[in-house]
Parts: C-alpha cells; sequence; structure tokens
C-alpha cells in the first residue's frame, strides 16, 4: 500500500479509538483551531487532528502543530467549534455507527465537558462529513459541514474487529497523507495563479497590439492633410470634392463635406490624424511596460517548472509564494458569505428585559443608524463635550421612568471618551431634533431642546446585551 493512500475509516477507527481512550483520554483541551472541513485541539499528549474535507477521512495524533504558512493553505479562520472546545476536557472516545451497526454510517464521538456537558462528534460517512459539538440534551452548539444521512448512535470500540495494522503506524500514514494533500493544494493554487496571471498578461498585450494603427496609414493621412492645407485658397463654401496635384505632381482628389467650410475641413482632417498620434503613443507606453511583465511572468513559469516536487519540498514552494507575493488562502466560499447575515451599525442592550437601547458602533455608523431610525418619539442621548457612541432608547410614545432614562445615559456616558470619568454630563432628547448637517463630518450631528442628565459610566445593572 502506498504511504499517501489509506484505509477506510471502518478498518482503523475502532482500533484507534480504543487506543485513544485507554492512552490519551481523558485529557484538557488547552486550545482549538478549526476551518472548513477540520480541527485541531491541543492536547496534553500532542495535537489531535479531525478531518472531513474533500476525499480526505481522517483523525490521528501528530506530535506537533502546522507551521503558520501551511495552516494559511488550509484556510484558518473564526469557527465557532473552536470557541466551544476550547478549556473543555476529553473524556471518552466512542464510535458512532447507524442503527444496524453498518460501517456506512461512521464517526468519531468524544465525550467532553463542554459548557454543561456533551460531546463533540467527527462524521465520515456518508459524504459529506461534518464535525459538531452538543450540549448535554443533545442540541448543536458549532458545526461545521452538512450532517446528512442516517441518525447514527455511539457505543463503545471494539479493537478485535479492526484490520488496521497498528495505531502508530495509521498516524505516520495520515501524517504524511496530509503533508501530500497540502502538497497538492499548494501545487494547484500557485500553478493556477501564474496561468491565469499569464493568461491576462498576454490578452491584454494582444490587445494593445491589436489598438496599435499602421504608421503608413497616419502618414498618409497627415499627407493627406497637408495637401489640403496647401490648396486651402482654392476651395469654394459648399465644394464636395477637390482635385489638385500633390507634391510629387500626382493627380488627386480629396472628398469634402460641403455642410463645413473650408477651414473646418482642414480642422477636421488634423484632429483625426493627431487623435490618432496620441493613440499610438498611449498604446507604445502601455505596451512598453507590459514587456518587463511579461518577460518576468514567462521567467516565473519556467522557473516553476524546475522546482521539486511539493511533496518532498513544500517549503521551497511557499517560500516562493511570499517572494512572488502570492496569496494561497482559499476563496471565500460565496454561500457562506451570501448567507452571513449583514453587518449592523449598532449594538443592542436591553434594560430590565423591556426597554430596547441602541449604541452606535463608530462615527460613521452613528450617521448610519441615525439615517435609518425613523421613529421621531424615541429618545436620543450622547456624552456632551466629548466624543462618544449616539445612543437610542427605544420607548415610543411610552413614557419613560428617571431610572430607565439614568441607565441609558450610563451607556452613552460608557461608551465615550469620559468613560473614566467619575461624573459625565450626557445630552438627552427626542430623534426628531436630532439632524445631520448637509456634507458634516462622520458623526456630527446639530440638536435642538435637549435637556442634560449627569451619571457615573458603567454597564447600568440589569443590562445585557442581545446578540443580533
Amino acid at each position: 500500500m502506498s504511504s499517501h493512500r489509506l484505509p477506510p475509516p471502518a478498518q482503523w477507527l475502532e482500533s484507534w479509538a480504543a487506543h485513544l481512550d485507554e492512552d490519551h483520554l481523558p485529557t484538557s483541551i488547552h486550545g482549538a483551531a478549526a476551518g472548513k472541513g477540520w480541527v485541531s485541539l491541543r492536547l496534553d499528549c500532542g495535537f489531535l487532528w479531525c478531518i472531513v474535507r474533500g476525499g480526505l477521512r481522517m483523525a490521528w495524533i501528530a506530535p506537533g502543530p502546522l507551521d503558520r504558512r501551511r495552516l494559511g493553505v488550509l484556510g484558518q479562520r473564526p469557527s465557532p467549534l473552536s470557541a466551544a472546545l476550547s478549556g473543555s476536557h476529553l473524556l471518552r472516545a466512542r464510535v458512532l455507527v447507524d442503527s444496524e451497526d453498518r460501517p456506512e454510517g461512521l464517526g468519531l464521538d468524544l465525550e467532553s465537558t463542554t459548557g454543561s456537558g456533551g460531546r463533540f462528534c467527527l462524521r465520515f460517512w456518508p459524504r459529506p462529513g461534518a464535525l459538531w459539538v452538543t450540549d448535554a440534551r443533545g442540541n448543536v452548539r458549532a458545526q461545521e459541514g452538512r450532517m446528512e444521512g442516517p441518525s447514527l448512535e455511539a457505543r463503545l470500540p471494539r479493537p478485535e474487529s479492526s484490520a488496521d495494522p497498528g495505531v502508530d503506524d495509521h498516524d505516520r500514514r495520515c501524517q504524511e497523507r496530509w503533508e501530500r494533500y497540502l502538497a497538492d493544494e499548494v501545487r494547484h493554487r500557485l500553478e493556477r495563479t501564474l496561468r491565469q496571471k499569464g493568461r491576462a498578461l498576454r490578452r491584454k498585450r494582444d490587445h494593445l497590439q491589436g489598438d496599435l494603427s499602421d504608421p503608413t496609414e497616419i502618414a498618409a493621412w497627415r499627407a493627406e492633410a497637408d495637401l489640403l492645407a496647401a490648396h486651402l485658397h482654392e476651395i469654394r463654401r459648399g465644394q464636395t470634392r477637390l482635385e489638385c496635384l500633390d507634391f510629387e505632381g500626382h493627380p488627386r482628389v480629396l472628398d469634402l463635406d460641403a455642410e463645413l467650410l473650408p477651414h473646418q475641413n482642414l480642422d477636421r482632417r488634423y484632429r483625426r490624424v493627431h487623435r490618432a498620434e496620441r493613440r499610438q503613443e498611449r498604446v507604445q507606453e502601455q505596451l512598453a511596460l507590459l514587456g518587463p511583465q511579461c518577460l518576468e511572468q514567462e521567467e516565473r513559469e519556467a522557473r516553476l517548472r524546475t522546482l521539486p516536487d511539493p511533496a518532498s519540498d513544500l517549503d521551497a514552494w511557499l517560500d516562493l509564494a511570499e517572494e512572488w507575493k502570492i496569496d494561497l488562502r482559499p476563496a471565500p466560499d460565496p454561500r457562506s458569505t451570501a448567507a452571513r447575515p449583514p453587518r449592523r451599525p449598532y449594538w443592542t442592550y436591553l434594560l430590565d428585559s423591556e426597554w430596547e437601547v441602541r449604541v452606535g458602533r463608530s462615527a460613521r455608523d452613528n450617521d448610519a443608524m441615525l439615517r435609518a431610525h425613523r421613529n421621531g418619539q424615541d429618545r436620543w442621548l450622547h456624552a456632551q463635550g466629548v466624543a462618544g457612541s449616539h445612543v437610542i432608547l427605544r420607548c415610543g410614545q411610552r413614557d419613560v421612568p428617571r431610572s430607565v432614562l439614568e441607565a441609558a445615559a450610563r451607556l452613552a456616558a460608557h461608551f465615550s471618551q469620559a468613560r473614566r470619568s467619575e461624573t459625565v454630563a450626557v445630552l438627552h432628547t427626542h430623534r426628531r431634533y436630532v439632524r445631520k448637517p448637509r456634507k458634516s463630518a462622520p458623526g456630527l450631528v446639530t440638536v435642538d431642546r435637549a435637556q442634560t442628565i449627569f451619571v457615573t459610566p458603567g454597564l447600568p445593572e440589569g443590562c445585557r446585551k442581545v446578540d443580533s
């Protein structure tokens, strides 16, 4: 068997899970990193890697982490899995199977103390795989991938049923297969980037060369304009053609526009010559700048062909990508970008579980929040004389108790540059009396009928932030 090929999880998961349960669990999770289809947990015994990415379905213990550049190839990004797993403990390993205990539904279940107790699960089959964290009641807290297929049940591993030759050999093969995968990804992305850039440069060069005019044609236009200038005194208004001799004594016929004056016909011809000459100069300048770029691109493509296989020297390929400033990170998934909710220009707080308060996130967000806020009866608050967030208390026609107004004012003081002062003066008025002057700086407004209230900065009691 090749070192870059792995048996299916049904042949190694039983013995590997039993080995993990026997020699490494329970253990603490000191840190977690995750991305699309992978998660890495820093344990007492090393690094636990779980992969359900593309055609890979693996789990193994590695002695050390991946370096920064290799993680960049994977596309490390903030993941809810990292937050859900960091600081918890792994207690026991189980095998996930379907109701008939068949390998068609297969996964790994790691019992953990995540929050109030829960599990970290990894599903290998059927495709696509998934990683997810549940709480004690079985509710999914964080997920990476799709959990399609039949429901799976957890049971203890039976290592005697496995055909895997050994756990240590399994970890080694997984590590080699993972390095092979990274090498293939680096080769593919580097070659694809160079190919796309080279194609774009060649296409641009061909377009510019197509825009070049024939120099003899421009010279003929100028000679025709000069000939017309020499015989301009012979032209009468409304004349449609001029029969004359050129500078070499040959007869010529020049077409004229009868609706234009003689000098206007001459100006039209010279303008065409000047436009063609200027366009010719611009194209030649662009071609002169593009020449070294095309030459450098050809040298890069030739140099890439001389490199050894990335599986044997991956660092050389990564060094080359850094030298050429080529980003090897995977492109973002458009589906995940489209599903992401739009960013709101404010944070939302609840006072006494009844009153909603909106706090602007920046100067420009303050303007966006005011533009989108239409209820003129709501209260607007801002720390007096200092920069800070605009605060809107959603009250409408309701009467606002003094305690609620003071709590909102404390938020306005807290989100201002005077947050370290003992007492802060806060302006408050109805939203309809706040106006944004035309062409004013971000966050700058004019206020009418404002009153002042003095409060101590800080988050008031009973105030909680709402996840928007």
